[in-house]
């Protein structure tokens, strides 16, 4: 009997959170209703203090959610990677693809894994009014994955690893990218297509890259440092 119990508390659990990632995502923390949250998930509106003591447990724990997937999914480097970035005896053209890596991935997961999914308008809209939560999901998962790529573009352009040159320059690169999705309506329609397909996604990509290998190489030129690219 008791191990139906906790089978159905963990599935109430669930949905609480599923519920909530939701309407957090759709109305914010102040807008999304308890009761209406609660109601979503067929649970009772008690669930909420018996799970996470209050809403602003509920809503830590659907930032844990988004902190999870961004690691599992999202995180850039392997071992093998970061190691190579350190290694001041990598070539320009190995740290290139592992920078191409990197964007190929984002974009796969901003257009791919999270199409249709709340998580994307819930990050979004924490960059945009942060509430008390937004250090956590900085500290677990973006500060990690941007310190690392932006230790990538430092030695690709020159730049000091903890410079702001080398920030700003990683702030445009994920900016590149991720304007397909926090503009997604007007990419579609100048794009003339209805959803992001395989076809879509591989312009996409192409062009991104295309576009992130030109900054780069600006930026490498700026310093004094060869172009990766053979000019014609």
């Amino acid at each position: 009997m008791g191990a139906c119990v906790e089978k159905e508390d963990t599935s109430a659990k669930e949905r609480l959170v599923s519920s909530a990632l939701h309407h957090f995502a759709k109305a914010g923390y102040d807008g999304a209703s308890t009761r209406t949250i609660t109601k979503d998930a067929k649970v009772n509106v008690a669930a909420i203090p018996y799970y996470f003591a209050s809403k602003e447990g509920l809503y830590r724990a659907v930032i844990e959610r988004l902190i999870d997937i961004v690691r599992r999914k999202l995180g850039f480097f392997s071992d093998e990677a970061v190691m190579a970035v350190l290694n001041d005896g990598t070539s320009p053209e190995v740290l290139e693809s592992y920078l191409h890596d990197a964007v190929t991935r984002l974009i796969h997961f901003l257009l791919v894994d999270m199409d249709g999914h709340a998580l994307p308008s819930l990050f979004l809209r924490e960059q945009a009014v942060p509430t008390a939560a937004f250090s956590l999901l900085y500290d677990a998962a973006i500060e990690p994955n941007h310190k690392a790529l932006t230790a990538l573009v430092a030695r690709l352009t020159g730049y000091s690893a903890d410079s702001q040159d080398a920030c700003l320059c990683t702030n445009s690169i994920v900016g590149l990218v991720s304007i397909y999705r926090t503009h997604r309506e007007m990419c579609l329609r100048r794009l003339g297509c209805a959803a992001y397909g395989k076809k879509e996604i591989q312009v996409i990509t192409d062009m991104a890259l295309k576009n992130v290998d030109a900054l780069v190489d600006c930026h490498r030129l700026l310093n004094g440092l060869k172009s990766l690219r053979a000019t014609a």
